[in-house]
């Protein structure tokens, strides 16, 4: 028995877009007219992920790359209905933004930032921008991952008291003789100073060894009050497990925990 393709129930053929990449959706959609209007069905476009491929290492080169790519971010302003977004802080601007809250106004409720050490021209949201979010997308939860940054001025402006942050993961990376000696608790201390009262997830992962470390862990559990999970990769001694014992078995934090031995 022969089968047309052509014939195909819609729902067969959208299941079938739907395990194709973009380029090779475009083509399929050109081979009739009912996949052409497969190819439109909305379940198909309900997540997008887009890759702009590039290191942008200069001034040249992110002046370049934003002539060549810029257009296409500004795309984001047309979506109504967009609910998770993640991107990379330098495709974000304060213009982008605040185009996300005045078209997803109550709709965008999930943002996830990430921050790298090799995106040398840091793009960093001013407060305005994130307060003007938090008033237009009240349910909005935004995550951060930080990598291999150790400037402390630049944590504060990448992190603003106006974000609600709710997860940050964190890898410090191998520090070099070129790199600025720079002390992680000072970080943590302006984290848990910066989000008591929203933070709920935090994860950290530091290469090297840090005096006091434990101390500053400590403090951030306590004060952090909606804390729920900790994954914390770092030397540390064996009497922090001991004090989050103590400060579990006298309700002083929430989360549950788990050790590992290396």
């Amino acid at each position: 028995m022969s089968c047309n393709w052509a014939t195909l129930p819609d729902i067969i053929i959208v299941n079938i877009f739907s395990f194709l990449n973009h380029n090779d959706r475009v083509s399929a959609s050109l081979v009739c007219r009912n996949w052409t209007t497969a190819f439109h069905a909305p379940q198909l476009w309900r997540s997008m992920k887009v890759h702009f491929y590039g290191n942008v290492y200069s001034e040249i080169k992110s002046i370049q790359f934003a002539q060549r790519h810029g257009r296409y971010l500004s795309v984001l302003k047309r979506f109504k209905n967009l609910q998770t977004l993640v991107m990379n802080i330098n495709c974000l601007s304060d213009e982008i933004v605040n185009a996300l809250a005045e078209n997803c106004t109550g709709k965008l409720r999930f943002m996830h930032v990430k921050c790298r050490r090799n995106d040398t021209n840091y793009q960093v949201i001013s407060s305005n921008a994130w307060k003007k979010m938090k008033v237009f997308c009240p349910e909005l939860i935004v995550s951060f991952s930080i990598e291999q940054i150790t400037e402390l001025s630049t944590l504060h402006r990448l992190l603003p008291p106006e974000i609600p942050l709710q997860s940050l993961s964190y890898w410090s990376g191998y520090l070099t003789e070129e790199d600025v000696p720079w002390e992680p608790g000072e970080f943590i201390n302006y984290v848990q100073n910066t989000f008591p009262s929203s933070l709920h997830k935090i994860l950290m992962e530091f290469e090297d060894y840090i005096p006091l470390l434990d101390v500053a862990l400590e403090t951030m559990v306590i004060n952090c009050k909606k804390l729920v999970s900790m994954d914390v990769t770092a030397v540390l001694p064996i009497t922090f497990v001991d004090t989050l014992c103590r400060l579990r078995l006298n309700n002083q934090i929430v989360f549950q925990f788990k050790t590992s031995y290396d």
